[in-house]
């Protein structure tokens, strides 16, 4: 979306681009053996590198057992053939672009004589991110703060052994609750980190809304604040925390969950 939305621009990085390609083939070993032999796997992506690309297309054919098909296409229509796969550019075809590739899963059940290995996912934010979440918190010695992917949640420190040891059982859905996101080359907060009681205001600067703001905003509305700094906002009404903006100078982003917005009042 980088025609449309200067932030994802801002979010890009090589690093990212890594843990998208890692979390793919994750995804891919889940949900292979749902394939029955001789099955075909269309396996598309809405962006343009290789990592995430041919490179994942080479390793389902290598590691899970598969033969990449070739497609049929009328040279009119401007697709771009790659290594492996057909890259659809907007610059060439209708739309914002996507990659494609078709694989069938061998007949009989692969067994390679070694697995290729993977990088792992990251479990620890970039060391300059931790002490910029602990100051986010009123508490934050009493909070310990468990990283997954790009995601930061913080859970009682009292409850550390007890949620460290459930967590190699059970498949936790929430110990606690989202604390930070890794985006582009920094970190921001969660939206409910603006709903805990041991968020620290002070760490945002504050917009208080009038009430008319405050419900455009819950219905996730476009934003017209004057005189806020840029950056990072937390928008407040009658003194209680709703949650996070961006000003970015022409406008501020709505930062609400879209899925929480207010439909009907």
């Amino acid at each position: 979306m980088f025609r449309k939305d200067h932030q994802a621009r801002n979010e890009w990085s090589p690093q990212a681009v890594r843990r998208c390609a890692e979390r793919q083939r994750k995804i891919l070993m889940d949900v292979w053996d749902a394939l029955k032999p001789d099955g075909l796997l269309i396996y598309s992506t809405c962006t343009f590198n290789q990592e995430e690309n041919e490179k994942n297309v080479e390793w389902m054919a290598e590691s899970l057992g598969a033969d990449v098909l070739p497609l049929d296409y009328d040279p009119s229509w401007g697709i771009v053939e790659g290594s492996c796969g057909y890259h659809f550019y907007p610059h060439k075809t209708r739309g914002e672009g996507f990659y494609i590739c078709a694989l069938r899963k061998h007949d009989e059940p692969f067994r390679p004589a070694k697995m290729k290995e993977t990088r792992p996912l990251p479990n620890m934010p970039h060391p300059e991110y931790m002490p910029v979440m602990r100051s986010w918190l009123q508490h934050p010695d009493d909070w310990t703060i468990r990283y997954s992917d790009r995601f930061a949640t913080a859970y009682p420190l009292k409850y550390k052994e007890l949620i460290d040891w459930l967590s190699t059982q059970l498949t936790c859905i929430s110990t606690g609750f989202g604390l930070g996101e890794e985006r582009g080359r920094g970190i921001a907060p969660q939206h409910s980190l603006s709903m805990t009681k041991d968020l620290r205001k002070e760490a945002f600067p504050n917009v208080t809304l009038t009430r008319e703001q405050a419900l455009a905003y819950l219905r996730t509305e476009a934003l017209t604040l004057t005189d806020v700094p840029l950056g990072l906002l937390l928008l407040t009404y009658e003194g209680v925390p709703l949650g996070f903006a961006k000003n970015v100078g022409n406008r501020q982003n709505n930062l609400y969950p879209n899925e929480w917005r207010i439909r009907k009042l």
